[in-house]
């Protein structure tokens, strides 16, 4: 099964770390997928100190509402998906498990504002539920590559931040388990050139 092959997914070990202190000792790099609703929830939790995969969360979520928007054929069709308060209740969960393991600061990663900023915000509001403090900062990896790379032409999606960091994407573009993988190598390898992560969005 998808889901299963993906949380179980054997990470290889990063060649070098990052000799640059980072703000935050874990990173929890987010990817939401769907239109009018969350249907897909993948975090994957990244400890700065040595780049080391500390686990991985992944729920498929049921909308409240199925709307014409949805992708045929997506894989939540037919799945275990279950409400987005359950999934919000269990990441929470499971991010609160991995902080009290690891100690110091941690800090959300997405691969642009909309996660965090809009999306989440709207999808608590559809399933009646308060949006957790937690989502009110995090880590646009778009933004800091920007910030720090100064590049002729600003990246503008996560295909191109592989591009401009050398790295073939991999999996499918839109699956989100496939682009947090991605986006967590983004991460990797800019941690490794020494790019500071902090916080670009409130």
């Amino acid at each position: 099964e998808l889901e299963r092959s993906w949380l179980t997914k054997q990470d290889p070990v990063p060649g070098s770390g990052s000799s640059t202190d980072q703000p935050f000792s874990v990173y929890f790099i987010l990817d939401l997928e769907g239109q009018d609703e969350i249907i897909e929830l993948p975090v994957l939790a990244l400890r700065s100190s040595d780049l080391t995969v500390l686990g991985r969360f992944h729920r498929w979520v049921r909308p409240v509402q199925m709307f014409d928007g949805l992708k045929h054929g997506h894989p939540n069709h037919g799945s275990n998906a279950v409400p987005f308060s359950q999934a919000l209740s269990e990441l929470l969960e499971w991010v609160e498990g991995i902080e009290r393991s690891s100690g110091g600061r941690t800090a959300f990663v997405t691969c642009g504002n909309w996660d965090l900023k809009t999306q989440v915000p709207q999808q608590c509001a559809i399933s009646g539920v308060p949006c957790p403090d937690r989502f009110n900062q995090w880590v646009n990896i778009k933004d800091v590559y920007n910030a720090d790379y100064r590049p002729q032409r600003k990246v503008t999606g996560m295909q191109g931040l592989l591009r401009a960091l050398g790295l073939q994407a991999e999996g499918m573009h839109h699956l989100g388990m496939d682009d947090v993988d991605n986006i967590a190598r983004c991460a990797v390898r800019m941690m490794q050139r020494d790019t500071v992560l902090d916080l670009t969005g409130r």
